[in-house]
């Protein structure tokens, strides 16, 4: 286990302090060295702290600039489906305009048809109406002609029996 202070280096820069100037007042060169490595301790961990949250800062920004990205990412992953949907809901539109457009067409195409077939139908009502009426007149034509014919012959047997009685006289 450390000693209290050990790994800190203001502890260490004072430790190293008090060796060099201890070594220099009595002249022990090894206490002087000590001290020096004392402050080379301290400045290895000075460095070491610094280097640690840089890292710990690099760490941040990079789990920052992760998120950033994971968020762009999501927004680009959500516009993609917002527009698939847009494009989507545009297809079932023009799909809908079309089927309805179809729909009125094949209607109006029955109503034409119907029309046709129902002035067609006028058409051959008329034609058998104005048949009828012709077959009614020629109807009436034959009879005036049947009773005008009878109406002769009934003459000429009339005429017949005159001149019957005639020769006969």
């Amino acid at each position: 286990m450390a000693a209290p202070g050990e790994g800190n280096p203001l502890v260490e820069r004072m430790k190293g302090t008090a060796k060099r100037l201890a070594g220099a007042a009595t002249g022990d060169d090894d206490l002087v060295r000590e001290g020096e490595a004392h402050d080379d301790k301290a400045q290895a961990l000075t460095d070491a702290q610094r280097l640690e949250a840089e890292a710990a800062k690099d760490e941040r920004e990079a789990d920052l600039a992760a998120r950033e990205q994971a968020i762009v990412e999501e927004r680009q992953r959500l516009e993609l489906a917002e527009a698939e949907d847009r494009a989507r809901a545009d297809i079932e539109a023009k799909q809908a305009r079309e089927q309805a457009k179809a729909e009125t067409e094949a209607a109006s195409t029955q109503q034409a048809a119907e029309r046709q077939a129902a002035a067609e139908q006028a058409a051959a009502a008329r034609s058998t109406t104005a048949a009828a009426r012709e077959r009614n007149d020629e109807t009436t034509k034959a009879a005036v002609l049947d009773a005008a014919a009878d109406d002769a012959r009934g003459e000429a047997n009339r005429l017949d029996d005159r001149a019957n009685d005639l020769e006969e006289q």
